[in-house]
This record gives structure tokens, sequence and C-alpha cells, in this order.
């Protein structure tokens, strides 16, 4: 399903406050905060102008930016489109104990 949004953003991940990042993005409304990897380290999901145009106000904020090689912008909402069909596709999964023990 995944395949149908190719070309729907790209992402990034930026290493910089939380309060300045968000600053930042309040200019940018194309970009979301993805998800939060660390203290202060964040992957970046939307359009690439924006994407791109970050990189450098994120640097020069005193923080790390690395665009990441993906024509998708996952973990935002761009893809909402495929929400119905992903929740109907795993609709028929139906949860269980393991049989492999977790520790």
């Amino acid at each position: 399903l995944q395949g149908r949004m190719l070309g729907s953003g790209t992402m990034a991940a930026a290493k910089l406050p939380e309060e300045k990042l968000k600053a930042l993005l309040a200019d940018y409304p194309g970009v979301e905060i993805a998800g939060l990897n660390a203290v202060d380290n964040y992957t970046l999901s939307g359009d690439e102008a924006s994407i791109d145009a970050l990189r450098p106000l994120v640097k020069g904020a005193g923080g790390l930016f690395k665009k990441l090689a993906l024509p998708y912008a996952f973990h935002s909402s761009r893809m909402a489109p495929l929400e119905d069909e992903i929740i109907r596709t795993l609709s028929d999964i139906v949860p269980q104990s393991p049989a492999i023990g977790f520790y």
C-alpha cells in the first residue's frame, strides 16, 4: 500500500531542542514532527521543498540536520489516504498468545 504514496514528500533527522525546532516549524506548515527518537532528536516528515529549507535554519540554530533518502513522508498526515484500506487489510488479524516465550 505504501507504494501508492511514492512522491508524497520526504523525511529528515533533526537534533535541536524541542522549543527551537517547533519555532522553526511554525513557518513550515508542510512539515510535521514524525517521531521523537531521543532527547532533542526528531524525525521530520513533509514536503521536500520545506524540508530542504529547514536544513540551514536548524544548522544555524546550532542543531544537526540530515535529509533522509526517502520519496515518502512516512509517519505524517500525508499517509491518511491509506488509513481506511490499511484498517480493512488488517481487520482479519486476531490477537493471540505467542507460541514462543517473550522475555
